[in-house]
């Protein structure tokens, strides 16, 4: 009797504890410069998967609103940073739902400045419609070797959060083809 207890009460703990782990918040789940993930000098993307489950909200300004974020703050923003290069300037951000179990209703948000409270600038936002599990934001004209911020969030219209694996990219904005440049067009 008392072996099954010990056998059961292991097992409990066993249980706990990766309940425990699973549900801890990400590295980069808050607006710390020292735990963001760097992507480096841009343009990035890779396959890896990231996610903000268990995310909580980033406070980055004493009035921290996203101009179009779905309630005007982040609900589980989770943090990336990437330097501009030199020699290239326009980057389209792009993020898409991956993983078990993936991002629903994706938001980012872009920032230029100091990391800091009270120190960063938005200059670019973009919200998926309900139900889309991917977007993109282009952006122009940065400035070379200049650092700048990537908040991803979710927004839901319950209160059952829409957070989840995604994979994040940087990358070089793809040349619009038109018909003079001997692409095709579908009517």
């Amino acid at each position: 009797m008392q072996h099954k207890m010990k056998v059961i009460l292991s097992l409990a703990a066993a249980l706990l504890t990766t309940a425990g782990l699973l549900a801890q918040a990400p590295a980069n789940d808050a607006f710390n410069c020292a735990t963001m993930i760097d992507f480096g000098v841009a343009p990035y993307c890779t396959s890896a998967i990231y996610t903000n489950e268990n995310a909580t909200p980033s406070t980055i300004a004493t009035v921290d609103t996203v101009s179009c974020f779905n309630s005007a703050v982040a609900q589980r923003d989770v943090w990336f940073k990437f330097t501009c290069s030199d020699t290239l300037f326009d980057y389209r951000i792009t993020i898409k739902a991956a993983g078990i179990d993936p991002i629903v209703n994706p938001e980012i948000a872009i920032y230029r400045g100091d990391c800091v409270l009270d120190g960063l600038g938005e200059i670019g936002c973009a919200s998926a419609q309900v139900g889309e599990d991917s977007l993109f934001i282009d952006l122009f004209n940065l400035t070379p070797n200049e650092v700048y911020y990537i908040r991803v969030s979710d927004w839901s219209a319950t209160a059952a959060p829409n957070s989840g694996g995604f994979t994040l990219c940087v990358e070089e904005i793809p040349p619009i083809l038109t018909i003079g440049d001997g692409g095709s067009s579908l009517c």
